[in-house]
């Protein structure tokens, strides 16, 4: 990847993977730079994922940052550590969009879809 200074204080990393490529913004200030949120797709939906180290100190500016581009923000706090990069932590991620999708689906239709209680956790389905 060929990094690209974009001014004295900010480098631009690409990374290349055809049409879903993005690049990451490296330097000092970007939280409170609105230039740095002009590449960000438009949704009406995005998750913010952080670990329990980082998320303290920026996750409530990042959400400030973010609030005027996405009606509905969230916040995923993983746990810290290499121990936790695995398919429980990518669980973790994709559950809340499942549910979220699930329940919206499930408006207006209590007859045919609701909670199903397991003996681990409760679940929703469709009937």
């Amino acid at each position: 990847a060929i990094m690209a200074a974009t001014d004295s204080m900010h480098l631009r990393v690409p990374i290349e993977l055809g049409e879903r490529g993005y690049d990451i913004l490296i330097g000092s200030g970007l939280l409170s730079q609105p230039s740095a949120w002009s590449g960000l797709p438009k949704a009406a939906t995005a998750v913010i994922v952080s670990n329990a180290t980082v998320a303290p100190l920026y996750a409530r500016r990042l959400q400030s940052a973010l609030a005027s581009l996405y009606a509905n923000l969230q916040l995923i706090e993983l746990p810290d550590g290499e121990a936790h990069k695995g398919w429980d932590a990518l669980n973790l991620i994709f559950e809340p969009a499942r549910w979220r999708a699930l329940r919206s689906a499930c408006r207006g239709k209590a007859a045919a879809c609701g909670p199903a209680t397991t003996s681990s956790s409760s679940h929703w389905s469709l009937a």
